[in-house]
């Protein structure tokens, strides 16, 4: 069970912010018992298109609350493990053991002093309680390796088990932790009509790196299934309903980087590549039906503004073809031509300011969405992952229903990954 429920909170955490890289506390091990010694994990999550080096303190200072009591204790790294390097999407994390006070019981809050981290709760077991397996054993040794994984997150529980990395061990744990991750942005928010606007975004991985066809023809590492609902609610009617909502499901290849390293051409730091085949469509049928498929590239240029900082500006160009539009969206050129740009200039772990802009065929129509986030985490002492989200359109297309129709809008709300 707790195999799953560590592969739940790490499914959860995909959501939160995607280009952080930011401490979470994972219950590790066995029973907690009083009086003996129990184990946590701190993990990180390299969500980042970079490769980052994590370095991991040989003995923390924890907070323990139970019963209203709280005492601080020293936690030591059982791995001694002083830094990893992980590359993006890959997971590490070290193993911590601390003294369970003789007098706790029920549920046991452990928290990180000097770290901006969810706290975790443990189960404790009386003292007299003979557990299944002792509390201060380690069954097996912890693995300091780097783990491809989507998400980290804090766990409510701490349920035996026999073995500490089981939900590693399992096919489709590993294939769904290993494989999803974020694509773009996702977020609910909400202003003027229609109300409120939802996007959902995820991509998967569909080849293997260490697999025998990924070994043998390398761009098959790089080779993706997404997909993309953006939906528009108008709450706010007599009669609230969803008035457009479109589906994007895409087949890509996606490089995170294909400079290795910076490059002197225009002092880029950092250059990703895109691109593949899109469908889009409203799935309405009849009149009302609006589809197309294109072909697109989409090359993505970063440049650091300020490393101490870590300021920067990403532009990210895409050009597409149309292979077929429907019946009832055939001039969807005239209103958003053949292009597209998005521009992100902020900090990767703090605000930021993203523009993303289109212009028609025949250069009289276009469309204009900015998009200001800021992170959360730091402004609610940790408690939560999420930014604050807010955008403003103008021009054509909002909703894909209406593409021919121009609107301006205003919203704010809750983004999970920006």
């Amino acid at each position: 069970m707790k195999k799953w429920i560590v592969f739940f909170v790490l499914s959860i955490a995909a959501m939160a912010p995607c280009s952080e890289i930011a401490p979470v506390l994972v219950p590790h091990g066995n029973k907690v018992v009083a009086g003996l010694s129990a184990e946590f994990a701190l993990a990180y999550l390299n969500q980042t298109t970079g490769t980052v080096v994590v370095h991991y303190p040989g003995e923390v200072t924890v907070e323990i609350e139970s019963n209203g009591k709280t005492s601080q204790e020293k936690a030591i790294d059982l791995t001694q493990t002083a830094m990893q390097t992980l590359k993006p999407g890959e997971f590490g994390q070290v193993v911590y053991q601390i003294q369970i006070p003789a007098d706790a019981t029920g549920n046991l809050i452990i928290k990180l002093k000097g770290m901006e981290t969810a706290p975790v709760v443990l189960a404790v077991a009386p003292a007299t309680e003979e557990p299944a397996l002792a509390g201060n054993a380690v069954t097996n040794a912890p693995t300091t390796e780097p783990v491809k994984a989507t998400a980290v997150a804090s766990n409510a529980t701490n349920e035996p088990t026999t073995r500490s990395h089981e939900w590693l061990e399992d096919p489709m744990a590993e294939s769904f932790a290993g494989r999803f991750s974020t694509y773009q942005p996702m977020y609910l928010i909400a202003g003027t009509r229609p109300t409120a606007k939802i996007q959902l975004s995820l991509k998967y991985k569909i080849f293997d790196d260490d697999g025998r066809w990924a070994e043998k023809f390398s761009p098959l590492n790089h080779l993706y299934i997404a997909y993309t609902q953006t939906s528009f609610w108008d709450v706010a009617s007599p009669d609230p309903k969803f008035t457009d909502t479109s589906y994007k499901p895409e087949l890509m290849f996606s490089y995170d980087d294909v400079l290795k390293n910076p490059s002197r051409f225009f002092d880029l730091s950092h250059m990703g590549m895109q691109g593949g085949y899109e469908h889009e469509s409203n799935g309405t049928g009849g009149i009302m039906e609006r589809s197309m498929n294109i072909l697109y590239v989409r090359p993505i240029f970063t440049w650091d503004l300020d490393k101490t900082n870590d300021w920067f500006i990403s532009v990210a160009p895409r050009v597409y073809a149309y292979l077929t539009t429907g019946e009832y969206d055939h001039n969807m050129s005239l209103y958003r031509g053949y292009g597209d740009v998005r521009v992100v200039v902020g900090q990767r772990y703090g605000p930021q300011l993203a523009l993303v802009g289109r212009v028609g065929e025949d250069f009289n129509r276009g469309a204009l969405e900015l998009d200001f986030s800021q992170p959360l985490r730091g402004r609610s002492s940790g408690n939560l992952d999420l930014y604050f989200y807010a955008q403003f359109f103008t021009g054509f297309g909002e909703q894909l229903t209406y593409y021919d129709k121009s609107t301006t809008t205003i919203r704010v709300g809750m983004a999970f990954v920006r």
